[in-house]
């Protein structure tokens, strides 16, 4: 397994999937993070045919490239999650905070003017584009307490959501905050800020172990890494490896390619891994279908904690 950190500089990660798949002879990428880069290496993937197996999800390149075969809720799927998640709880009224350095954020943006927010039945009622290099957020949660939004949206990665959380509370403004799985960092926990913030997990939630298939995670990570800052990402990368397993283990011979991989990864179909991930389908030279089910994750006490256990909503 060769592992390696791309910096979100797309030259710089053209570079390294070059490395390994002509130096190391790496045959395909598992539970990649590259919401900043997928873009610069898939034309290189493509032309060796080598699969991206799960990843961040976190923009729609996943949903339109045949050599990505994403793993769990894919991302506006799991951003309506987030609004139906808001609706059913009364909360009508909804803000958009979302950052400019990142497509996801652009993306996320698009799709909630675009009907996503209509679609779950919120009113989008304000919205503000901000820089994760920002250090205040207070104009931004003046304007949304102006607005009366009673749920916002963070298109940002952790340590400015701590920032915003931050911001709105000197204002005395405390508007429940929502996400997707990607900000789901233990970095959130203990400000009593986020309490109540929740969020779509595109896989299981990382902090149950109360099924054969999650308690195989847990006391992985027990034996093997007890020191690991578990995220969102650190469960996707764990159903992703047992994926990738299962396709392995589909009579694959000693010195498997990566069209062997193709090959039993288009035979996938409704597959949950055990419950790891909602149903996945991938269909040869197709791009995947979105993926429409997700689990739910809450901020309680300053810790997060499974609102859904090991069930997904669809």
């Amino acid at each position: 397994v060769f592992t390696a950190d791309d910096g979100g500089d797309p030259q710089r990660s053209l570079a390294l999937v070059k490395d390994m798949v002509e130096n190391k002879h790496v045959i395909a990428f598992v539970a990649n993070q590259v919401p900043f880069t997928m873009q610069a290496q898939l034309p290189y993937l493509h032309q060796h045919g080598i699969p991206l197996i799960g990843g961040d999800n976190t923009q729609p390149l996943w949903t339109a490239d045949s050599l990505a075969f994403p793993l769990g809720t894919t991302i506006a799927e799991a951003v309506l999650g987030d609004y139906k998640e808001a609706h059913r709880r009364n909360l009508p009224r909804l803000g958009l905070f979302y950052c400019i350095e990142a497509p996801a954020c652009t993306f996320i943006r698009d799709y909630t003017v675009n009907g996503g927010a209509s679609k779950a039945g919120e009113e989008l009622v304000y919205q503000s584009q901000i820089s994760l290099t920002q250090p205040d957020f207070t104009a931004q949660c003046l304007g949304a307490q102006s607005a009366g939004a009673q749920v916002i949206f963070l298109a940002m990665e952790a340590n400015s959501i701590i920032r915003v959380a931050a911001s709105c509370s000197r204002q005395n403004y405390h508007p429940l905050y929502v996400a997707t799985a990607a900000q789901t960092t233990r970095d959130l926990e203990g400000y009593n800020t986020l309490e109540g913030f929740y969020a779509t997990s595109q896989d299981f939630p990382y902090m149950i172990g109360n099924t054969p298939a999650t308690a195989q995670f847990q006391q992985a990570v027990q034996q093997y890494a007890p020191n690991l800052r578990l995220s969102g990402a650190t469960g996707t990368a764990w159903a992703s490896g047992q994926l990738l397993a299962k396709v392995a283990s589909a009579g694959i011979g000693a010195q498997p390619t990566s069209q062997d991989l193709l090959n039993g990864l288009w035979s996938i179909h409704d597959e949950t891994l055990n419950g790891l991930t909602p149903p996945i389908t991938y269909t040869r030279n197709q791009p995947a279908p979105p993926i429409q089910c997700y689990f739910l994750i809450e901020m309680k006490q300053g810790r997060w904690a499974s609102s859904s256990g090991d069930t997904y909503a669809c």
